[in-house]
């Protein structure tokens, strides 16, 4: 057993999974994609690496590109062979001479598929993205040689002219012959509506939409209902995993998963399976940011599988190239620190993680518990919350924990260099290789088929989203603007807050947030001419979890204070105020739909000075 596995082995329940993968034999062990030398990692533009093989520059050759939370596309140029392959980075990807680009601001990266989608010799692109979550078509110009070209995007839209997306954030395309009827149809993963498909109703040359959406379901005894992945995030592929004839559906999930939906139907007519677990989860709960690991050492898997089914080393057998997220925390450890001692550092410093999730957790049930004990408005819960954490920092069982903690601390600092190991976050995309073993494969997949409830969760019942997710943006924050005038000799002076209320368990950006990768808030306040801006007083924002690691933000009911002043003593008896608004709600681990909103509201201007 190599070292890698040895620290896997010990360092806890969060990454033993991945080693039970490697005891079914179904693959080898995972392989990381170089590029020039180094690791392929999208980390420097927030990770989110989403994989496709395809011979872009029709030398014979299968090169690599990649997507990732920037939107874009970067090409990797495969200069060895396909037996041997050697990737160097030759640019992104264009669009009418500039980078090709999809908007992307949250959990996901850019999904390149390539395919002919309308017959005419050239391939062309597909990509998904989050919000709005449309599908994105880059048509492909006919190339003789050299990296392929691409014309204007375009959002792909049905029969009835109406834009193809899901109703919550994040798609990710790719096409199949459906209904076997000799054109390429639509298949669509989502963030939370599962997969979906839109029948070609026009021809293979000129592709149409139906503007009928089809739900895929997964059938068992026990009868259908939505086929899903159990955290979401469903990043789906086709292939024939089990090489009998029929595409069957491989999906990428949230917790670092890829999952197998089994085509047992006909070529006509496609059914389902539940879902079997291919490649475990790397994390059971939260985000996933801010796991330990030792700097220096091989990267560990990370979560939000973006997928790309081929068979990449062609030896009849389907693999899978996985790319990744990650936003780990990076501990310096002694340099001189055996392997039993790197492995004991890992298991304390990630039971230290368990615990302080398991705080994380615990305050959030308690808030929520107060919340509904509470009799009276959300604002008025708020005024009051910091009583509220205070007792529960008070709390025994938080004492305890806190000590456990302490006590962690205190023993993992004898591996580390300096007081806290030089701990720093990082932000990783990477790409895995997982090379199906052939002599395993068929005894593998076979086993697989033949096991029908290998995961275990709560079906999600068709017309209806996860927990968490039913409410719209627009009801998970509220709005209120109050203005007031008063006249001096001087002027005068016009006071405008505007109060967000934000559900519990929600924040929204800052409006100065301090990570690159942040949405902010926007707050505009509209007044006559006459009146000039004074200083913003901005509201105190907190460092919350979000989606892309620790940043700070708003929670509860913050206010933000505008103020303006008019020197013109000649003004109406009335001014008009207008706030646009535009604001992300997130979760620990999901952002909803960005939301603008114009709120107006009349003042009273008084026309004699008290």
């Amino acid at each position: 057993m190599n070292s890698q596995i040895t620290l896997l082995l010990l360092s806890g329940v969060l990454l033993l999974p991945v080693c039970q993968a490697f005891a079914q034999s179904e693959f080898d062990a995972p392989i990381l994609i170089e590029a020039d030398g180094e690791y392929i990692d999208t980390g420097s533009v927030g990770g989110h690496t989403g994989p496709c093989l395809v011979d872009l520059d029709k030398d014979g050759l299968r090169d690599i590109v990649v997507g990732s939370y920037d939107g874009k596309f970067r090409y990797y140029r495969n200069i060895g062979d396909d037996q041997a392959p050697k990737y160097t980075f030759a640019g992104h990807l264009q669009s009418e001479g500039e980078d090709a680009e999809v908007r992307i601001y949250c959990c996901i990266g850019s999904s390149p598929y390539f395919v002919d989608l309308n017959g005419d010799g050239a391939l062309d692109m597909l990509s998904g993205s989050y919000s709005p979550s449309l599908i994105w078509f880059f048509p492909g110009m006919t190339q003789e040689d050299g990296p392929l070209q691409m014309g204007p995007k375009r959002g792909l839209i049905d029969q009835d002219g109406k834009k193809i997306q899901s109703k919550l954030p994040a798609t990710w395309p790719v096409t199949v012959d459906w209904d076997s009827d000799g054109d390429l149809d639509l298949v669509f993963g989502t963030g939370h509506d599962g997969i979906l498909v839109r029948i070609n109703v026009g021809t293979k040359e000129e592709p149409i939409f139906d503007a009928k959406q089809i739900i895929v379901q997964e059938v068992d005894e026990n009868g259908s209902r939505n086929a899903s992945v159990p955290r979401g995030h469903a990043a789906v592929n086709v292939g024939d995993w089990d090489r009998d004839g029929l595409f069957d559906l491989i999906v990428g999930d949230y917790s670092g998963a890829v999952y197998w939906f089994r085509n047992k139907g006909s070529k006509t007519e496609p059914v389902f399976a539940p879902a079997q677990v291919l490649i475990p989860q790397t994390i059971e709960r939260g985000s996933g940011s801010g796991i330990p690991q030792i700097a220096g050492e091989t990267p560990t898997r990370g979560i939000r599988s973006q997928i790309c089914v081929t068979d990449y080393d062609q030896d009849g057998w389907l693999d899978i190239l996985v790319g990744d997220y990650s936003n780990y925390l990076y501990f310096d450890v002694k340099p001189d620190a055996t392997e039993q001692q790197r492995a004991e550092f890992l298991r304390l410093a990630r039971k230290t993680y368990e615990i302080q999730l398991d705080l994380s957790f615990a305050m959030d049930d308690y808030l929520s518990q107060m919340r509904n004990d509470f009799q009276g408005s959300d604002e008025d819960f708020w005024k009051h919350s910091e009583q509220y954490e205070l007792k529960w920092h008070k709390h025994p069982d938080q004492l305890k924990q806190k000590e456990q903690i302490s006590r962690l601390h205190e023993q993992k600092q004898r591996f580390l260099v300096g007081q806290f190991g030089n701990v720093h976050q990082e932000k990783h995309g990477y790409l895995w290789l997982y090379r199906r073993n052939p002599a395993e494969a068929k005894s593998a997949s076979s086993q697989l088929a033949a096991s029908p409830h290998l995961i275990s969760r709560a079906p999600i019942a068709q017309g209806t989203q996860p927990p968490g997710m039913e409410a719209k943006s627009s009801d998970i924050v509220k709005w209120d603007v109050h203005a007031t005038a008063k006249r001096t000799e001087r002027g005068v002076t016009v006071d405008c807050d505007v109060q967000a209320h934000i559900d519990l368990g929600y924040h929204i950006g800052a409006i100065h947030p301090d990570s690159k990768f942040a949405i902010p808030t926007k707050i505009k306040v509209h007044l006559p001419p006459a009146f000039q801006p004074k200083p913003l007083a901005l509201p105190e924002t907190i460092q919350t979890m979000t989606t892309m690691g620790m940043q700070n933000a708003y929670e509860g009911s913050p206010i933000f204070k505008h103020s303006f002043r008019a020197t013109d003593a000649d003004l109406p008896t009335s001014i008009p105020v207008e706030v646009s608004i535009s604001y992300l709600a997130c979760t620990e681990t999901d952002c909803l739909t960005i939301q603008e909103k114009t709120i107006r509201v009349d003042v009273a201007i008084p026309q004699v000075a008290p």
